[in-house]
């Protein structure tokens, strides 16, 4: 999950810098077939400043309306980012309502290669703070990914996703919250999904999950689990409340042939600690029935209906800390 988030994150940001090209060329450049030409160069001249070097084949459509085809992304080893075809149905008035209005994101395929290669240069300190503002909003009431491919290196097997969302990101964020939408479906015999909805609003801390993910069985999370591959794997986590004193509720299931391998089911808790040690305490109390998942030499040790509780601790600067 964390390299497929990953990835989502740097793709999104690869495509919003885009869009943010785009608009900063709307500024300078008279929209005609000719003007539309030098897009792509200005696009390659203003990435590789940043240093994540950007290609694009053509441009092309009424403003509104665009059609970006052959963006590759490189870093050091080559190219391991490639995207044939990026729709964008957007407002440009928007722009100056302080708000970017996306209509539709559509994507055709997407083909990641492997991972990037990591920068040799050190990342830059970063220091913590609440405050979520941004110089303009954005307002993408759909995007739409036709096909991403996975290369073997990504997760050591290739894969085939489809991904759709929405995401609502105000410049304000800080006091009107930030809301995202997806949907992650893996494409294969046994279609796997993840559904997301997340709404965060900073200034009151107040945050709303709703997760609901399965994996058929024949995926990838059987024998990373260590169950039989012929398992159905369901997760589902619900919760809303302040992040300082939320609660929400974790249900996982395993079953295999209609039957329970483990279930497992609880409350999940945030809770802000106090001023001498600014951070959260994530704790989970769940009841777990796992035996069937276990070999036989050991069900006896834990069957029935077992409790677990788990508790982790991070301070305001992200970095995990003991347990008192």
């Amino acid at each position: 999950m964390t390299i497929i988030l990953r990835l989502a994150r740097i793709f999104l940001a690869t495509v919003l810098a885009l869009v943010l090209l785009v608009i900063i060329a709307a500024s300078v450049l008279i929209f005609t077939g000719p003007g539309r030409a030098t897009w792509p160069a200005l696009a390659a001249f203003g990435s590789d400043l940043a240093g994540v070097p950007v290609r694009i084949a053509s441009v092309s459509g009424p403003l509104d309306d665009l059609e970006i085809t052959g963006v590759t992304v490189a870093d050091a080893e080559g190219v391991w980012l490639d995207i044939d075809r990026i729709g964008l149905a957007w407002s440009p008035s928007s722009i100056f309502s302080g708000t970017l209005a996306v209509e539709r994101l559509g994507v055709g395929t997407v083909d990641v290669a492997r991972l990037p290669a990591p920068s040799a240069e050190p990342a830059p300190e970063t220091t913590s703070t609440t405050s979520l503002s941004l110089p303009i909003g954005l307002d993408l009431k759909a995007v739409d990914v036709g096909l991403v491919r996975l290369g073997q290196p990504v997760l050591g097997q290739e894969e085939r996703l489809t991904f759709a969302g929405a995401a609502l990101v105000p410049a304000d964020a800080a006091t009107r919250g930030v809301n995202l939408s997806l949907d992650l479906t893996r494409l294969a015999e046994a279609e796997a999904h993840v559904r997301l909805v997340l709404a965060y609003v900073p200034e009151s801390g107040r945050l709303t999950v709703d997760l609901d993910a399965r994996e058929p069985p024949g995926g990838t999370l059987q024998p990373l689990a260590g169950l039989p591959a012929d398992t159905d794997i369901a997760i589902a986590v619900q919760g809303e409340g302040p992040i300082g004193d939320w609660t929400g509720r974790i249900d996982a299931a395993a079953t295999r042939a209609g039957a329970d391998l483990a279930r497992i089911g609880g409350e999940a808790t945030i809770t802000r600690l106090g001023d001498n040690a600014p951070g959260y305490r994530l704790a989970a109390n769940l009841d777990a029935a796992v035996a069937e998942a276990l070999p036989a030499n050991i069900r006896p040790l834990l069957a029935g209906t077992v409790q677990v509780a788990a508790t982790a601790i991070y301070g305001d600067d992200g970095a995990a800390r003991s347990t008192p």
